[in-house]
């Protein structure tokens, strides 16, 4: 029953757009023949009116396809504001038929200016191949307009309605893609389905594609403009391309087709973004009080080494049952700190080249003495000590990568 609705709305809609053609080309045929305003007046008439049901059509088409009728419709009447992009297009594409029917005009009548006309004819041709792009840019500014095919390959054909809690608009660049494309994301905490009214409280990006790099601040190009609650229309990332792997669902990633409405109000979602943004205090014997950082998937505090504050950094995914033990893990690894610091700078003073101002070997002590410790980078099977080289002439910072087994076993300048 659906799909037979569908068909006769179809079928609606091209008698629409079929009869309105036929009477602005007999009003403006009229126009020209009589000279009578009124008919460009009704001219203009039956095109806005052929406008509005062609879009009134066409949002009942989409709603029975499962989407928003009034959503659909306010979309379809903005299209107008592409009407100046369009002209072009007709402009650039209708004076190439016209050269092409002269010249098949000349050719039947004489065959004296055939050769100019087809070489307008060659060039016209060369410029729409050449420039169709150019003209797409014009059109699309620099949305990627040929991004549709990674759209329908990589995601589903379903177009839901989501809020989604944006939380990275301003820090993430474009990616490339190819030669010719890159891939903008929008980084969001976590969605809420209206329509379901289910929460989905995993993070997942927004994403589309551009044809031109940029560094920052990308998500204005789609409409948005900072960080918060925003209502957008998606497609979501097919299951099989959306697994870790350990075959786990890990986010979730939609393809954007459009920013709905900003500065959402979304309670559910509001109060899983407040409880998100709590901060995660952990106190342990070894480190002391350390705060768990959900962006970067690490705790963060500061220990003492003598006089000096230290920073610590212990990586750990969000798994609160695995935290105990991998704290546990991160204070066997340090051990004593100031053994730890000892060896690290005596690693360091061998095997790291520093020079004076006039360019000459620093011996060992100096280097030893060059350099303070200021940060402990800890993962599961090695620690990255920073240390603070200002006091050295071509550095900034020295750091000494330590392995569990190994001890200190690389090392490098950081300027």
């Amino acid at each position: 029953m659906t799909a037979f609705i569908i068909g006769i709305l179809i079928l609606l809609m091209s008698c629409t757009i079929t009869f309105s053609g036929v009477f602005i080309i007999l009003l403006v045929r009229d126009y020209i023949n009589d000279g009578r305003p009124e008919d460009l007046l009704f001219a203009f008439l039956v095109l806005l009116a052929g406008y509005i049901l062609t879009g009134l059509e066409g949002a009942a088409i989409r709603k029975m396809q499962g989407e928003n009728f009034k959503e659909s419709f306010v979309a379809y009447l903005k299209l107008i504001r592409y009407f100046p992009k369009a002209l072009l297009y007709i402009v650039w594409y209708g004076g190439g038929l016209f050269l092409l029917i002269l010249t098949l005009y000349c050719l039947k009548i004489s065959g004296r200016e055939l050769g100019a006309f087809f070489m307008l004819t060659v060039l016209w041709v060369l410029l729409t191949h050449y420039g169709r792009r150019f003209i797409r840019k014009i059109s699309m500014g620099n949305i990627d307009p040929d991004s549709a095919v990674g759209e329908n390959t990589y995601y589903e054909n379903d177009i839901r309605t989501l809020v989604a809690a944006v939380d990275k608009c301003e820090t993430d660049g474009s990616f490339r893609i190819n030669a010719k494309t890159y891939r903008v994301n929008v980084s969001c905490l976590a969605f809420y389905d209206e329509e379901k009214g289910v929460l989905i409280p995993e993070a997942g990006d927004l994403h589309w594609y551009i044809r031109k790099e940029a560094r920052s601040y990308c998500g204005k190009l789609k409409g948005f403009a900072g960080n918060g609650m925003y209502r957008v229309r998606v497609r979501e990332q097919k299951s099989k391309d959306a697994v870790g792997t350990d075959n786990t669902k890990k986010y979730h990633r939609f393809w954007l087709e459009r920013v709905v409405d900003k500065n959402v109000q979304c309670p559910e979602l509001q109060a899983y973004v407040d409880e998100y943004n709590k901060p995660i205090i952990v106190k342990d014997n070894f480190f002391g009080e350390l705060e768990y950082n959900r962006t970067e998937d690490r705790f963060e505090g500061e220990i003492k080494s003598g006089e000096e504050s230290i920073d610590i950094y212990i990586y750990a995914e969000y798994e609160p049952e695995q935290w105990t033990e991998c704290i546990r893990n991160a204070a066997e690894l340090v051990g004593d700190i100031a053994e730890l610091n000892e060896k690290c700078r005596i690693y360091a003073s061998k095997n790291v080249d520093a020079f004076d101002e006039e360019g000459n070997d620093l011996p060992e002590q100096a280097k030893y003495e060059g350099i303070s410790l200021i940060s402990l980078d800890i993962y599961e099977t090695e620690i990255i000590v920073t240390y603070d080289s200002d006091k050295l002439w071509d550095s900034s910072e020295v750091i000494v990568n330590v392995d569990k087994e190994k001890g200190p076993n690389d090392c490098y300048m950081n300027c």
